[in-house]
């Protein structure tokens, strides 16, 4: 029997390593940077010490020939990224690399890789199909179409889920923290759809902080009226944002407008 390895690529502060260490054997918590690995190291320190945890600061890249790379630190440690966005505010650092497969070699085959690296989840998966690795189970942010389409157009799973990432806490409870990736396997809020009505939803929502879950293994799937009150979720979440985003334009107009007379 397989060993259960999860891989969280992009751990951030930690939000999701107690789940994930209730769901698996070994849990390798990948990190580039530094204070936060410090943080998980003395956060979990027990489950360090038994073996059960093992955290490397690192960022996973998508080139065995490099060692260290340059690294776009942010305030929100979660915006941090591989890839400059001049539309925020970064320090740029550099980090020590590595990619998938060291990582494989040194502590075994994945039974679940969850990736989370900002503006960077095309470049591993890309790395992962060249390599021909499908672990059992596996999750990625479709932030973008081009994301979705080439992990559908080039890997061979047949079962989807889906976690909406603003919707963790309402949708699953506070045993997820805030900014952590939410549930795995079995543990959704919905059973699982095929790749056509994913990808439905997917264009209802216009994509987005989504991370979407793959398997080949037998799992439960969705009846027609679970579709419709998929369809539903999905349609309501992007209703939803939309009249937020308005409705912060408008504050922002009328606290300009209200500065405007204030100081003219």
């Amino acid at each position: 029997m397989q060993k259960k390895i999860i891989y969280d690529f992009g751990a951030n502060s930690g939000q999701n390593l107690k789940y994930f260490l209730s769901k698996s054997d070994l849990v390798i918590a990948v990190e580039p940077i530094f204070e936060l690995c410090e943080k998980i190291k003395k956060n979990f320190n027990k489950e360090i010490k038994k073996g059960k945890l093992i955290v490397e600061n690192l960022a996973v890249v998508d080139d065995d020939s490099i060692s260290s790379v340059d690294f776009y630190q942010n305030n929100k440690s979660w915006l941090s990224t591989l890839k400059k966005d001049d539309s925020l505010d970064f320090k740029k650092i550099k980090v020590d690399s590595t990619t998938p497969t060291a990582l494989f070699d040194k502590y075994g085959y994945p039974y679940y890789i969850k990736i989370d690296i900002e503006n960077f989840d095309i470049n591993i998966l890309r790395f992962l199909k060249e390599k021909n690795i499908e672990p059992k189970f596996i999750s990625f942010e479709a932030q973008n179409e081009e994301t979705y389409n080439y992990f559908r157009n080039n890997f061979s799973y047949q079962f989807f889920n889906f976690v909406l990432g603003s919707r963790v806490h309402k949708d699953y409870g506070s045993r997820f923290e805030f900014h952590s990736s939410g549930p795995i396997f079995g543990d959704f809020k919905y059973n699982w759809v095929n790749e056509r009505f994913l990808t439905l939803c997917l264009k209802i929502h216009k994509y987005g902080w989504i991370d979407v879950h793959c398997t080949n293994e037998r799992v439960q799937h969705v009846n027609c009226l679970e579709k419709i009150k998929i369809l539903l979720y999905f349609a309501s979440d992007r209703f939803n944002k939309i009249i937020l985003r308005n409705t912060n334009k408008l504050k922002g107009k009328f606290k300009e407008m209200l500065f405007k007379r204030r100081f003219n």
